[in-house]
């Protein structure tokens, strides 16, 4: 919240675009009170040092989000390769996989298109790793609409939509939960 708070002071066309679908973004309360979910989070690392080190990524991480949640996508993309780098120094499944969700999401709307593809599917794949199940049916759904829209091939994006169906239906009937996914 904080993150978004201080993109959202700043003054710019594209800021103010953005602000409702950015603020629509954040977390929903809701997400604390849903026992099963919370229970299947991977805890942080035991080591106090990597521990910290995760924290200042996924604080790092949640600025970049907002610079992509308000529409500067080039403020955030040559912020989030060194940050992305910094998550997978850490071997922590988790933040590796939200730091490749915010990298590929940024890459695609900067024109970076292979970067993009690759960030998007090492996101699924260490949100699998990670039982990052959140990050990993909102790294399918970005892949899915990034093949379709971007590449230009829907059956493809069918193709992928089946294998990603699993990770999107966890969600279902968790009205807070399926918009922040995307279903």
């Amino acid at each position: 919240l904080d993150a978004l708070a201080t993109v959202l002071v700043t003054d710019g066309a594209t800021v103010a675009t953005n602000a409702a679908t950015a603020t629509g973004s954040l977390v929903p309360l809701t997400a604390c009170s849903d026992a099963v979910s919370l229970r299947e989070v991977v805890p942080p690392p035991s080591d106090p040092r990597l521990r910290a080190r995760v924290e200042r990524v996924r604080d790092e991480l949640t600025a970049i989000k907002a610079q992509l949640d308000t529409g500067r996508y080039a403020q955030g993309f040559a912020a989030v390769e060194s940050v992305a780098a910094e998550a997978a120094a850490t071997s922590f499944a988790p933040v590796i996989a939200e730091a490749e969700l915010l990298r590929g999401s940024l890459a695609w709307r900067t024109d970076h298109q292979e970067l993009a593809e690759t960030a998007l599917y090492q996101a699924i794949a260490s949100g699998e790793a990670g039982r990052a199940a959140d990050v990993t049916a909102r790294a399918w759904l970005e892949l899915l609409w990034f093949v379709s829209q971007e590449r230009g091939q829907p059956a493809e994006a069918l193709r992928l939509g089946r294998l990603a169906q699993g990770a999107v239906d966890r969600y279902a009937g968790d009205r807070s939960e399926e918009r922040r996914v995307g279903k």
